[in-house]
């Protein structure tokens, strides 16, 4: 290594303390007063002095004063809307008005009165593509929520409100039977026994011929898992199944 810096007439300390150890070279170059005589920025820092950059001027930092805000949250619902009403033309659906979110969850209403039965009629033009493309996981999960709420806020025998019966027709549609158990008509729904298992509620509802048939919002939102997420929609079964819910 000598040999080597010596056949190549090597003088400069930094260079020096690439061959050998750094420390030494740096301490005895310092000692003997040794100038870098470097002039590039990345030689005056390998030599730990300040290189000359810029104007060498002081600068001033200026504070607006303006507060910094939050950007406006999006209201998913809305964001639907305006979804649905581009492909009005093409999947049928335009009168499909909004989702609002309410404290028990969520719900629905219609154009043309807001009519919650002959709102699943609408819905029945929409493609499950679509379905896909707008609804979320975390929606299905709302709609669970709200038509659990409403199963238990009402005493046994009691009618839905008209903002309630929205919510759960709106689950009702995604019942694997749906056409079945509306058969003649929606006339009514209301909170009932489930017929098989005593003490166990679940929704009745009353038909435009004056019969009576019960269903569960479970299977309505595993219907609508199946749609959006059916990884998911396998989890929900077997859940509610061990449960003795489904």
């Amino acid at each position: 290594m000598a040999r080597h810096r010596e056949h190549a007439s090597v003088s400069s300390p930094f260079v020096q303390a690439c061959f050998s150890n750094p420390g030494v070279c740096f301490i005895k170059a310092a000692k003997a007063g040794v100038t870098d005589e470097l002039q590039g920025s990345l030689d005056a820092l390998a030599w730990g002095n300040c290189p000359s950059m810029g104007t060498g001027r002081q600068f001033d930092i200026i504070y607006s004063g303006k507060r910094q805000e939050l950007a406006k949250p999006v209201d998913v619902y809305s964001l639907l809307q305006i979804s649905s009403d581009k492909q009005n033309e093409k999947i049928g659906a335009s009168d499909v008005q909004e989702y609002i979110s309410d404290k028990c969850g969520m719900q629905f209403s219609y154009k043309n009165g807001g009519s919650a039965f002959k709102g699943v009629k609408k819905l029945e033009s929409i493609s499950k593509s679509f379905l896909r493309s707008s609804l979320t996981v975390n929606d299905i999960r709302k709609l669970a929520n709200a038509s659990k709420c409403i199963l238990h806020k009402y005493p046994i025998n009691h009618q839905l409100s008209e903002m309630d019966k929205s919510t759960v027709m709106m689950a009702l549609y995604f019942h694997p039977h749906r056409n079945e158990k509306i058969g003649s008509g929606a006339q009514n729904l209301k909170v009932g026994h489930h017929p098989k298992y005593l003490n166990t509620r679940c929704f009745l509802l009353e038909r435009e011929d004056g019969t009576v048939e019960d269903f569960s919002y479970h299977k309505c939102i595993l219907g609508a898992l199946a749609i959006i997420a059916p990884e998911t929609a396998r989890s929900y079964q077997k859940k509610w199944s061990e449960d003795g819910s489904v």
